[in-house]
């Protein structure tokens, strides 16, 4: 009964106190480094929250909260860890909700409320095993007993078993462990042993029948191991019940200092979030305190560095660096964060990092070409690609990143092209189209614009892109018009550097010419200048389509404006990062290819979300131009893998990158941009 032992009731209410007391101190530190996240207040915040849960269908709720605990993705992307993850989650909760039903039904915890008994319902069985007896033994105790062990079964043999062996002694984890994950590894597992150990003694002590302690599976076979001692086991009772409790008090109040104990709060709640809706990235301005939402820092809270980000990481295979994958350098962030920010941390003094280790930092923030394909495969749907951008942000505002970022805004103020060279030679190729200036230059008015971009307007190794794009145009009949030297930087480059609040002088300038010329529709040969036009354009030029060439061409054919000839060929598709995964642009490409006859179309092994990053993305050439050689030469390698004559991409910097691994070893492979293939497939006259 409550009160027979007074001092293990005082004890055990006072010792999980504490542990909640230091968890709830946790909680307000980190929950303030949320509050200082840009965009909305904190009740805006919240009421946003709420109505992207309350805008969406039950169904979709239901399926994000439940996708929240069983992980999916870490099921898809190893089934092991997926068991390990669901058996604690779905362990822990249920022990809790067993134990509290068990206590509310006690007689012994009867005349307490609620808020009490959760404190005294992790030790019922310590009050149930003294008196428990095959007379008032019953069906729903049995449950009881099998569902609570049955939990801590799972944890500490199933989940804390597959994680010791996968981290331990596989040593499949590819980060370097640290005090702090062995020991949230072992105060999540710890407090179950002495519990089982704890359960045992009771049953020793108590001389409880094997017909009913069998029931508690796990501490009636520890009681069978440890009975040939013949310890006077009522001296150990008292003693193991509070160890646990210690135990127990211990892992709550860590939870809020141990990422791998605080993702467990964080990851569902981001995870939802994620699920029911995608944030647009919100560029820092120079009064936000953090260069993050409230929702990135929600994401750094939830990471808990699994490495499946690192398993998918085109940089991460060539440098073996675990601080530039993604789950490294969130996780150095979450505690730069919370050591600045933080609503206690914060008030205690820190060196600041030195200039080395900052700079060291920078440069694996910037070690990433920002392919957005660990986004596709985290667990908690992170989006690590806007999550990197912000960091490079931050970089920027504390004076850290690289020199080349400095050096891309002179040029793009100097000459409104970050490569540096004049704007007025942007159309230098087209002296050698055989396509008259007077069809699209030096024109007040034009239906279509060709937006050519910085990369295919100066870089000789492709300027056969620009060239295929302006003869597909004039074949199709197009009124259509180019912009030469009143085309400026889209801003892409600017935006992924970091530098947030330094390129919207470029769209503007971009938006008065185009509104200038009353176009209707913009086409792009570059993955990239279009995915900044989707993104960061559209409300600035509402009525304009814009299209990238790859669905310009797919619109020609299916609308039967465009018949191609031929062309007798192995033909694969490779997706551009910022077109397919930045995009979603997946299926136009594809059509246009296999519309094209005597074509034998063969899909690459990664594809569409899955594909493989060219190298050239995310300024990673600016920062570290031997990896990205590095990274075009594997995507060769998988080329060759399929036996293809061409293959066709979407980027004239991912043919530009490709095309040089080809040259660099020496592959037969051939790589074409898409109005390159169609051009080569001729066009029917109608």
């Amino acid at each position: 009964m409550l009160g027979e032992y007074p001092l293990f009731d005082s004890f055990c209410v006072a010792v999980f106190m504490t542990g909640i007391l230091v968890f709830i101190l946790g909680l307000i530190n980190n929950l303030y480094v949320w509050t200082k996240g840009n965009g909305q207040g904190v009740g805006q915040a919240i009421k946003v929250a709420a109505g992207i849960i309350f805008s969406k269908k039950v169904g979709q709720v239901l399926s994000a909260i439940i996708d929240s605990f069983i992980h999916r993705r870490l099921f898809k992307e190893n089934i092991l860890r997926g068991i390990a993850m669901f058996s604690i989650i779905i362990s822990y909760i249920g022990i809790i909700i067993v134990n509290h039903i068990k206590a509310a039904g006690m007689p012994e915890l009867h005349n307490i409320s609620h808020l009490t008994m959760f404190l005294y319902a992790p030790f019922s069985d310590f009050y149930f095993l003294r008196t428990v007896s095959e007379a008032g033994f019953n069906s729903t105790q049995t449950v009881y007993a099998l569902l609570n062990d049955g939990f801590g079964f799972l944890i500490l043999v199933v989940g804390e078993g597959i994680l010791i062996w996968r981290r331990f002694i596989k040593r499949a984890y590819i980060f370097k462990m640290k005090w702090a994950d062995v020991f949230g590894v072992a105060i999540l597992g710890g407090w179950f042993v002495l519990r089982f150990i704890a359960e045992a003694v009771s049953i020793l002590s108590f001389n409880v029948p094997d017909s009913i302690a069998c029931y508690w599976f796990v501490g009636y076979g520890i009681s069978k191991v440890i009975a040939p001692l013949s310890l006077h086991w009522p001296d150990f009772y008292l003693m193991s019940w509070c160890l646990s409790g210690i135990f127990l008090a211990t892992l709550v109040g860590s939870i809020p200092f141990n990422r791998k104990l605080w993702h467990i709060v964080t990851a569902p709640i981001a995870m939802v979030l994620n699920s029911l809706s995608e944030e647009r990235h919100i560029f820092s301005k120079a009064e936000d305190e953090i260069p993050f939402s409230k929702r990135q820092l929600i994401e750094i809270d939830g990471c808990v560095k699994c490495g499946i980000c690192a398993d998918h990481c085109v940089a991460y295979e060539h440098t073996h660096d675990e601080h530039s994958v993604s789950g490294g350098v969130i996780s150095s962030y979450g505690a730069r964060l919370r050591q600045k920010h933080g609503f206690f941390s914060s008030l205690i003094d820190h060196d600041p990092p030195g200039k080395s280790e900052q700079e060291l930092f920078a440069t694996q923030i910037y070690t990433c070409t920002l392919c957005g394909r660990c986004k596709e495969v985290c667990p908690v749907k992170i989006n690590t690609r806007s999550l990197r951008v912000s960091m490079r942000e931050d970089a920027v505002r504390e004076k850290i990143a690289p020199n080349a970022v400095n050096i891309a805004l002179d040029a793009a103020k100097k000459v409104h092209n970050v490569l540096n060279y004049p704007n007025a030679d942007r159309l230098m190729w087209a002296e050698f189209s055989d396509v008259p200036e007077k069809v699209y230059l030096n024109k007040e008015k034009a239906d279509v614009i060709y937006f050519v971009g910085c990369m295919t307007s100066f870089s000789p190794a492709i300027s056969s892109v620009a060239e295929a794009n302006l003869n597909l145009l004039y074949q199709a009949g197009e009124d259509f018009a180019l912009l030469g030297e009143d085309e400026w930087c889209c801003g892409f480059p600017l935006i992924v550097a970091g530098l947030a609040q330094e390129w919207q002088w470029l769209r503007d300038k971009n938006v008065e010419t185009i509104k200038g010329m009353q176009a209707k529709q913009i086409v792009f040969n570059c993955a990239s200048c279009y995915h900044t036009f989707k993104h960061e354009y559209q409300e600035h030029l509402s009525g304009v389509e814009f299209l990238h060439n790859t669905e310009y061409i797919h619109r020609l054919t299916t609308s039967g404006r465009v018949e191609f000839k031929g062309l007798q060929a192995r033909v694969a598709y490779h997706d551009p990062c910022d077109l397919g995964r930045g995009c979603g642009i997946f299926e136009p490409p594809r059509i246009a290819i296999k519309a094209i006859p005597q074509i034998e179309y063969v899909e690459l092994p990664l594809n569409r979300r899955y594909s493989t990053c060219c190298g050239g993305g995310g300024d990673l050439e600016m920062v570290n131009a031997d990896l990205v050689n590095k990274i075009a030469g594997s995507l060769v390698e998988e080329f060759n893998g399929v036996g293809v004559d061409i293959v066709a991409t979407a980027c004239g910097q991912c043919k530009r990158m490709i095309q040089n691994a080809i040259k660099a070893k020496k592959a037969k492979v051939k790589v074409m941009d898409m109005a390159e293939l169609a051009i080569a497939a001729g066009i029917k006259k109608r």
